[in-house]
């Protein structure tokens, strides 16, 4: 299958996913966020999937490390949308008026920070971690837990 091929059942696949946790509960106020986080989840492992690097991610790191990883990014994209939400009303009138398509430069920003946020994490996992940075992180092993 062509990697263009591939792109454009990860677009659809994003699309139809988002809709279908949306239009359900879009009367609730979590909707967006759920929507959001499975339209992500899908465009993240989509596009690494289209890009045959799906396989790379579990050589570079642990599947918990990657799950870890993704809930952060998932973490950053609610907390993006929500911050955009929560700061539309202190915004100048130019920054959130819409055209006749319901297209504003404020809802480009929001698309642009979602965006930005997918292919900072496609890119992280991607890059091989560094054996330093991930034992500086480690737990150290428990002692014998007697008194000193």
């Amino acid at each position: 299958m062509s990697k263009g091929l591939k792109r454009r059942i990860v677009s659809f696949s994003t699309a139809v996913s988002t809709l279908l946790v949306y239009i359900p509960f879009m009367d609730t106020r979590w909707a967006i966020y759920a929507a959001m986080c499975v339209g992500y989840t899908v465009a993240v492992f989509g596009l690494a999937w289209s890009d045959n690097k799906l396989g790379s991610f579990s050589g570079n790191r642990s599947i918990g490390s990657v799950l870890r990883a993704h809930l952060a990014f998932i973490l950053a994209v609610i907390l993006w949308i929500w911050l955009a939400q929560y700061s539309r009303p202190f915004l100048p009138g130019w920054l959130t008026a819409e055209g006749d398509r319901h297209e504003s430069w404020f809802l480009l920003f929001v698309l642009l920070g979602i965006v930005g946020i997918l292919l900072y994490e496609h890119w992280w996992l991607s890059v091989k971690p560094n054996a330093a940075l991930a034992d500086s992180f480690a737990v150290p092993p428990a002692t014998g837990g007697g008194k000193n």
